[in-house]
């Protein structure tokens, strides 16, 4: 009998020490979610905390004010949309505040024109997208505005028509030309062209038929930001990617990850081939335009702040679509002034940025660089051709 009770006992102490031990798991296991619910909910509320932080101290969005006007676009039923007259805007970003006032004729620019000239004045007819607008830089400091200046300060009596208007590629522009040549007579039309344009290119129709349609959102904001892809909601995300950015090598890693890698790579892929020859037609198109209306045609070719970092590189090539370019250029005859090596160089040597980093558009300083150097190559043009014409 003494057996069995032993038995037994033995029994009944496996049998408890088994419920003890699966009490134990169920324990463990729920103290092992606890745990894990307590640091997600403290690593939610120091991330919230840090976010409000941001917002509160240094906010990472886009602040628009419209003071006149409901935006600074207006749709137009061929081109998509072109500023709207009388308009001014204030715009508050991370890297910048800025007003823009866009003249009754519907440019960013203090003066307003007859349709001629006065006598022996040469007049400007400047083109172009939102680099051209002058995005994120105040008036006096855009490059039209330093080309313009530069230019009378050589001594030559010029005036310089500045009708960027933001979000317009090189189709736009060549149709605005158009537009703008027979109301204005223009002595010389500059072209902006930027590598992001051979994105949207198309060919003009023999109807011209319409630009896309501008949605109301797109419009509102059209010439007021354009961080495209980098935009975040979150301005914790948004000031990690700006800090990021500011490393040239992180710069050129991220910028590679995104689709724009297309334009730069080499050798060319089959698409980029093709937009490059329906751009040549395009600026061939207002080439045939200045000439029978006995105006000069200029390309001023800006590269993307990508492009100052991206030398040496396996598989990109920066200065590819400038070569590509040029060449075309010089057998018609149209002068093509490239930017690509004057601001790699100029950054190389100062080191001090030229574009705003997360922004992407040329800041002051860069603007400064591209008016100087456009204003010699303009001025060495109206050297020759005053000498030409004088009595």
């Amino acid at each position: 009998m003494s057996g069995e009770r032993r038995l037994m006992s033995s029994q009944t102490d496996d049998v408890s020490a088994k419920l003890r031990k699966k009490s134990g798991g169920g324990a463990t296991a729920k103290s092992v979610l606890r745990d894990g619910a307590i640091v997600l909910a403290v690593t939610a509320l120091l991330f919230g905390l840090f976010e409000f932080g941001i917002r509160l101290i240094a906010p990472q969005n886009v602040n628009t004010t419209f003071i006149s006007g409901n935006s600074l676009g207006l749709r137009d039923d061929l081109l998509g949309h072109l500023n709207r007259p009388n308009s001014h805007t204030v715009v508050r970003a991370p890297e910048y505040e800025v007003e823009y006032k866009v003249s009754a004729q519907g440019f960013r620019d203090e003066a307003t024109y007859s349709p001629v000239a006065a006598p022996g004045v040469t007049r400007v007819l400047l083109l172009g997208d939102s680099f051209a607008f002058g995005t994120g830089t105040d008036y006096e400091g855009i490059w039209p505005v330093v080309l313009e200046r530069n230019l009378r300060a050589q001594g030559h009596q010029v005036e310089v028509i500045k009708a960027g208007v933001p979000a317009f590629d090189t189709r736009s522009e060549v149709l605005f030309l158009e537009h703008l040549m027979e109301r204005y007579s223009p002595d010389i039309a500059i072209l902006t062209f930027l590598p992001n344009d051979l994105f949207t290119n198309r060919p003009i129709a023999p109807s011209k038929d319409a630009a896309p349609s501008t949605g109301e959102e797109d419009l509102r904001k059209t010439g007021v930001v354009t961080t495209g892809d980098k935009k975040s909601d979150l301005h914790s995300l948004t000031l990690v990617k700006r800090l990021l950015m500011m490393s040239d090598r992180l710069y050129v890693s991220l910028y590679l990850m995104t689709q724009r890698r297309e334009i730069f790579a080499f050798p060319p892929t089959d698409t980029l081939t093709r937009q490059i020859d329906l751009t040549k037609d395009l600026f061939l198109r207002a080439q045939d335009l200045c000439r029978s209306e006995g105006c000069e045609l200029m390309v001023l070719s800006l590269p993307q702040q990508f492009q100052l970092f991206a030398d040496g590189i396996d598989g990109i090539d920066p200065a590819y679509i400038d070569r590509t370019f040029a060449e075309m250029a010089e057998e018609r005859g149209i002068q093509w002034i490239a930017l690509l090596p004057i601001l790699a160089e100029a950054y190389r040597l100062q080191g001090q940025d030229l574009y705003f980093r997360y922004d992407g558009h040329l800041n002051p300083a860069g603007n400064a660089v591209v008016g100087a150097t456009l204003a010699n190559a303009v001025g060495d043009w109206l050297s020759v051709h005053e000498a030409a014409h004088q009595p």
